[in-house]
């Protein structure tokens, strides 16, 4: 059963419990990018379809197991956008960091080891901060692989997963996400000098073959400076393990709510307000068309509570 196309309906809720995991090449992008279309014409704008060439990154399969002290399977994914074991798996002993000093200081320890950092951090943005690079900043000490927790104790067995930034010089290794209950218990067998090893297998794969999608593009029209615009952008698009409730359903939402109030009152603004609703941001997708026109303000809008997809 499909939502109710009317105003009323028209809610993050929707767009997540209806449309989620949206991934690039998923069958719910496509879906939603047909509602959204839908909805946003029955509000009376006009919509602009601009289409694109989106790389094509899947996780496939993510596996680990502790092989020693204890054999015990633990709960992984893939980092988005992070290279496979290669059709095979890679076998090594642990190493466990807790912050990035000590990241810093214990690098010579690294070489053919399996990485395991895990931290606390307050706040969700420290994650994507201190951890983005994390693969390169491990691969260039001759790590074997890297497995990271989210740091945030209330969100217990979720995983927290985010794009993988490598440098083109630097030898790529696997980058998973890691439950913060199996990251604790990494922990505690540091902590108690036990050493563990632990195996990794990972399918994940970019393709080279690019898939089709579109960015929507809609706007308010100025008064006085028609041609002149305040661009507004959010991207569909979510992070593939969630229902992309926070990232970003719910700045699509806020952003159109607010440009339709403005068009059912009758307030125009003096320069245009132009919407861009785009795909492939959580694979950073890097567009050209965002600024073929005299641009005043641009605005991109992910996640408008900082909250947890």
């Amino acid at each position: 059963m499909k939502p109710e196309l009317s105003f009323k309906t028209f809610k993050t809720q929707t767009m997540a419990d209806f449309f989620p995991r949206r991934s690039v090449g998923h069958k719910q992008t496509v879906d939603v990018l047909k509602w959204l279309e839908k909805v946003v014409r029955s509000s009376g704008f006009e919509v602009q379809s601009v289409p694109l060439k989106i790389k094509h990154w899947q996780p496939n399969s993510a596996s680990a197991e502790l092989l020693s002290p204890v054999k015990r399977k633990l709960d992984v994914l893939s980092m988005i956008e992070s290279v496979g074991t290669d059709g095979k798996c890679i076998t090594g002993e642990v190493l466990l960091f807790r912050n990035s000093t000590d990241l810093t200081d214990r690098r010579a320890e690294m070489k053919y080891e399996i990485v395991v950092l895990v931290t606390k951090l307050e706040k969700v943005v420290e994650f994507i901060i201190e951890k983005r690079d994390l693969a390169t900043t491990i691969g260039r000490a001759g790590g074997l692989a890297v497995l990271t927790d989210h740091g945030v104790k209330m969100l217990s067995n979720n995983h927290l997963a985010q794009a993988t930034r490598y440098e083109a010089s630097i030898r790529k290794i696997p980058y998973f996400s890691l439950t913060y209950p199996d990251a604790m218990l990494v922990s505690r067998f540091t902590d108690r000098k036990q050493k563990m090893t632990m195996k990794l297998c990972s399918s994940a794969k970019t393709y080279t073959e690019k898939l089709n999608s579109r960015d929507l593009i809609f706007d308010l029209k100025g008064w006085k400076y028609p041609d002149e615009f305040i661009i507004l952008e959010a991207h569909f698009d979510s992070v593939y393990n969630t229902p992309g409730f926070f990232d970003n359903a719910l700045s699509v939402i806020n952003i159109f709510l607010v440009l339709k109030a403005l068009k059912d009152t009758g307030i125009r603004p003096k320069m245009t307000i132009r919407v861009m609703l785009a795909d492939g941001y959580e694979v950073n997708y890097q567009r050209t068309h965002e600024y073929d026109q005299i641009t005043i303000t641009y605005c991109n809008k992910d996640e408008v509570f900082n909250g947890l997809p």
